[in-house]
């Protein structure tokens, strides 16, 4: 079974669409975060890496940007 990486956003929002309380995912996030199962950065430099053939810098930053990844990760995801 293929996994790819999930931003701290998209992971929020399929936790809440499958029903999760949303005031526990934040906390459930932070553990993943801090036993790094979790990463943003991981998440744009996979995301990177997959994409850049495809798409140029700006494109890659906007879909970044909408997959909930702050601008500092960004800059220098893309880097």
């Amino acid at each position: 079974m293929a996994r790819r990486e999930h931003s701290r956003a998209e992971l929020a929002r399929k936790l809440e669409s499958t029903g999760f309380v949303q005031q526990d995912i934040a906390p459930l996030l932070d553990e993943f975060e801090t036993k790094n199962w979790l990463s943003d950065r991981r998440f744009a430099e996979s995301y990177v890496a997959d994409h850049r053939a495809r798409a140029g810098s700006v494109k890659l930053a906007y879909d970044l940007r909408q997959r909930g990844v702050s601008d500092v990760i960004i800059e220098s995801g893309i880097e």
